[in-house]
């Protein structure tokens, strides 16, 4: 596999078995990172640059940095810690869509190689994206942060308009909130056979029960207003007066803290729910309505043209980011971006050019569902996904959330896919603080990545949906997946095992159990952890020609398989990566070894937790259907 399966390895965290799944890879993993691995800080505010919408802020790296600096230190390139900026601009003349992808380096150092500074069209409206390898990824602008401007400040060659064109699409500030102290503390009781897990932005490898917990801190807020954005230079720049919204209602935020940059860019990332700031954890976005907004007036006055997704090698659709048969418990989060990380942990845009500059460098990769779909399910499907010129890197195609985004709005639900699916209120990322749903925050969330609001759609349809078009689709196209790798090896033997366990887990976390539903999906682990076998209560024949699954007529797979895959263990999951501008799903990972079961097997159930005094133990997660921590938990993630 190329490069997203480099990327993923390169989250392996427990620092024992790093080291014997890393032997043999070269120069891929530095000393510096891997310590840095072994106790990741999982939470990390990047540092917003002044006039982030504008050719100069695109090029001004972001800054990473320790949201709470007693927990540890955060370093992008640190696989477990990288924050990502996806930028797209939309030129309001001819509709043409570009890509530019912000660097983010640590705070306080300079990148490997200077960002390139893009050109951008008269009246471009600019909208930004963000994703997180980590657990909660907050927002600070520069000037709460105390400094205008990075370490390193890139001189603009971008042609700016003679005039100052008026921006013709309206947005509405990023209401903010003003801190305090009130935190909330939940735990978790888990249990595993000795297998890898991911939790909390970093995969673990566990052997019996644990506990985790996470906690919730609340901001309080007062009242709000808002403002009208205006062009600077050739990029629609919104600007505002720092403002907070108000106690008694619930408003999209970008942060607990009033701040006059991210409200002027119009950044969001959470919901200031009566007075109190929730954070979307992973996901945010600036301007994101807007530059939706104008890319479907382009779409309607016929000066963009939306690419139909096409017919996949099964002779149904091709998926998209809304597509039940793709969708897990967080759909449509994080973004495309990649980067590159030397030696040094110095980070750099993966451009062709940084490529030859700083060979031999890490490519650094987001765990997102967009991903899922561009590098690794449509090209598996026999699928093309939409790209557009990447103002960084000398105008070559590159993918992006926002055209992913666009596709599904204009495609899913059509050709008998099923219904488009839409985030759904029981999604984690918008769940409040007390982990309920509410609507507004859903809303709110929906609106970043150009879905309208939820008219009464409920959680309950959505997990039916998820189950029986999921499980379909999957059994369908067994041989189209079964012999691609999947973006972690040392999770899943190949794509089909790793979409069958993604599935599994979506339901335990979206508490579809709770609906009178059962979960459709088991899965059989080797002796390394890595899941090997998955089976499906309601049994459906592959369309395709192939061997097909080799757990069928198996309705549930035994948990465990006493002998260890050596084709899917952590060892052997890659070789040393090429840094190509463009990912490839073209490894094929042996699928032989196939565990050895019974048709009358069935799983096996851990036995439940001791508490210790004040704590009350959850209910064991019954045979393999996983019962991992499902609060900021990320299932390609």
């Amino acid at each position: 596999m190329g490069v997203p399966v480099v990327a993923a390895i390169a989250g392996l965290v427990s620092i024992g078995l790093v080291v014997a799944a890393l032997a043999g890879m070269g120069n891929l993993f530095s000393a510096h990172n891997t310590a840095a691995a072994a106790a990741a800080n999982p939470n990390c505010t990047l540092i917003v640059p002044a006039n982030p919408l504008s050719a100069q802020g695109l090029a001004t790296p972001y800054q990473l940095t320790a949201t709470n600096a007693a927990n540890g230190p955060c370093n992008e390139a640190n696989a477990n810690q990288t924050a990502f900026v996806q930028g797209a601009i939309l030129n309001p003349a001819t509709g043409a869509i570009s890509v530019y992808n912000p660097l983010v380096i640590d705070q306080g150092t300079q990148p490997a190689a200077t960002p390139t500074v893009p050109t951008l069209p008269a009246g471009g409206i600019v909208g930004l994206w963000f994703g997180f390898n980590g657990t909660t990824l907050s927002f600070q602008g520069a000037d709460q942060a105390g400094t205008t401007t990075s370490t390193t400040t890139p001189t603009a060659t971008a042609t700016t308009a003679t005039t100052t064109p008026t921006a013709t699409v309206a947005a509405t500030v990023s209401p903010t909130a003003t801190t305090s102290p009130a935190s909330h503390r939940h735990r978790h009781w888990h249990y595993a056979h000795g297998r890898w897990r991911y939790s909390h932005g970093r995969w673990w490898y566990q052997h019996g029960w644990w506990w985790s917990s996470y906690t919730t801190t609340t901001t309080t807020a007062t009242p709000t207003t808002t403002a009208t954005p205006t062009a600077i230079g050739t990029a629609v720049t919104p600007t505002a007066t720092v403002t907070t919204p108000a106690a008694n209602t619930n408003a999209a935020a970008a942060s607990g803290t009033p701040d006059a940059i991210l409200q002027g860019a119009n950044c969001v990332a959470g919901e200031s729910i009566q007075g109190v700031f929730s954070s979307f954890t992973q996901m945010g976005a600036c301007n994101a309505p807007a530059f939706f907004q104008a890319a479907n007036t382009a779409i309607q006055a016929g000066k963009l043209t939306v690419p139909n997704p096409g017919t996949a090698t099964d002779g149904q659709s091709c998926l998209t980011t809304r597509s039940f048969a793709l969708i897990d418990q967080d759909q449509s989060d994080n973004v495309t971006s990649e980067y590159l990380a030397n030696g040094n942990g110095q980070t750099a845009q993966d451009t062709a050019a940084n490529q030859q500059q700083l060979a031999g460098s890490t490519v650094l990769f987001n765990g997102s569902d967009n991903g899922l779909l561009d590098f690794f399910v449509a090209p598996a499907l026999g699928c093309t996904t939409w790209k557009v010129p990447d103002l960084a890197n000398n105008g070559a195609s590159a993918t992006a959330l926002p055209l992913d985004e666009l596709q599904a709005a204009a495609f899913a639900g059509q050709g008998g896919g099923g219904p488009a699916a839409l985030v759904p209120l029981n999604d984690p990322m918008t769940l409040d603080g007390n982990g309920n749903s509410n609507t507004d925050k859903t809303n709110t969330y929906r609106s970043l990545v150009d879905q309208l609001p939820n008219t009464g759609e409920s959680p309950a349809q959505y997990c039916g949906d998820m189950e029986s078009i999921q499980g379909t689709r999957l059994q369908q196209d067994v041989n189209l997946l079964i012999n691609k790798a999947g973006p972690v090896p040392a999770a899943a033997s190949n794509l089909f095992t790793f979409l069958a366990m993604r599935l599994q887990q979506s339901f335990v976390n979206l508490n579809c159990q709770n609906f009178g539903l059962q979960n459709d999906v088991s899965t059989t682990v080797d002796g390394n952890g890595v899941v090997v076998a998955a089976c499906f209560l309601q049994q459906v024949n592959a369309v395709t020609a192939g061997a097909g699954n080799p757990t069928k007529g198996m309705t549930v797979c035994p948990a465990t398989t006493a002998t260890a895959s050596a084709s899917a263990s952590p060892a052997t999951a890659t070789a040393t990566p090429t840094a190509t501008a463009t990912p490839t799903a073209t490894a094929t990972p042996t699928v032989s070894a196939t565990p050895t079961v019974s048709p009358t097997a069935t799983p096996t159930v851990a036995p439940a937790p001791t508490s210790s005094p004040g704590e009350t133990p959850g209910p064991p997660p019954g045979g393999n259907a996983g019962g991992d921590d499902r609060h900021h938990r990320h299932w390609w993630y």
